[in-house]
């Protein structure tokens, strides 16, 4: 494989074939960076490419579109360690379920998918013993009713139910819904061109006012953590 980093002189690695998750690192001053690979196999899986610094707060954000989250269940336990091993996380948050909490779905049915989130979450884990958990609950969702627009009550029943995943695999809880205001607050967002008009997906701008609120909980929750450590060192 070969790297080309910016201005940097041409790199050439030699990688050998492994069943293992492997990571080559690149360092130095760039503006762009390219790969190049001599030859690819049906059996190479590439999972992706990290850019960042040395320094601040990294975010790796595994993105999968209309997925559920009971995905991550399916990911072999060796390949989640083996991440953990070459990228290992302080935080890993959890926001998944805004596709399962649409009209119809009955509470069985969410205690279903709350069941198999859990097996999620227990791979987790087990593969990263030493990552804090939060799981965001998803954020409100609204429907065209005779009442008006107005809350789907599957939110309301799929945030119960994530908070109560979340005190049962003894990890955080992140109100989402509350956050945004509750019931209602896609509507407003939306009049407020904060959302759009599906009454679902926030706007950037929705998304950066909605940041700002849990940007003030991480801190207040820091804030709080080392007060009691104080206390508990007197």
């Amino acid at each position: 494989m070969s790297v080309q980093a910016g201005s940097l002189p041409s790199s050439d690695y030699l990688t050998a074939a492994s069943n293992d998750v492997q990571m080559l690192k690149t360092k130095g001053k760039m503006s762009s960076v390219s790969y190049r690979f001599s030859e690819i196999t049906p059996h190479t899986t590439l999972y992706g490419m990290a850019l960042e610094s040395d320094r601040g707060v990294i975010l790796d954000n595994l993105s999968m579109r209309g997925a559920s989250g009971v995905q991550l269940e399916a990911i072999p336990q060796k390949t989640l360690t083996g991440f953990a091993h070459l990228r290992p996380y302080d935080l890993i948050i959890v926001h998944f379920g805004l596709n399962e909490a649409v009209k119809g779905n009955t509470i069985p049915l969410l205690k279903g998918y709350m069941k198999r989130m859990k097996k999620a979450i227990e791979a987790l884990r087990l593969a990263f013993p030493e990552a804090s958990i939060l799981v965001v609950s998803v954020p409100d969702r609204d429907q065209r009713t005779a009442d008006g627009i107005t809350t789907l009550q599957e939110v309301k029943d799929l945030v119960s139910l994530q908070a109560q995943l979340a005190a049962d695999c003894h990890v955080g809880f992140y109100n989402f819904y509350q956050a945004m205001g509750g019931q209602g607050s896609m509507k407003k967002l939306v009049d407020g061109n904060l959302a759009n008009k599906d009454y679902t997906h926030l706007s950037f701008g929705g998304g950066k006012l909605v940041a700002k609120k849990m940007y003030s909980s991480f801190i207040a929750g820091f804030d709080n953590y080392k007060r009691r450590k104080a206390l508990e060192q007197q």
